[in-house]
């Protein structure tokens, strides 16, 4: 990247490596949510963020997000288990 001489030019290469709707980066993506966990510590809001751009980003893959991909309570850390209630997921 570094023989891009202009913000256009790298924003290009850039959308061509971390935007392309290859079945890689979809995956990749899908295993980005799916493994997606709230870090001990962060605030509500930073989790939030982090989890809608992910989803933002596969919607504009045209990937489809089911309303159980996007079931918050799986994501979050132990401290938040009286939110989960007592059955295990």
């Amino acid at each position: 990247m570094l023989d891009k001489t202009t913000a256009a030019d790298l924003w290009t290469r850039l959308e061509e490596l971390y935007m392309t709707k290859s079945l890689a980066y979809k995956i990749r993506l899908k295993e980005r949510l799916y493994s997606f966990r709230m870090a001990e510590g962060t605030p509500d809001k930073k989790h939030l963020n982090n989890f809608n751009s992910i989803i933002v980003d596969l919607e504009s893959l045209d990937v489809k997000v089911e309303d159980e991909d996007t079931l918050l309570v799986v994501f979050l850390p132990p401290s938040y288990k009286h939110f989960k209630g007592d059955h295990a997921i």
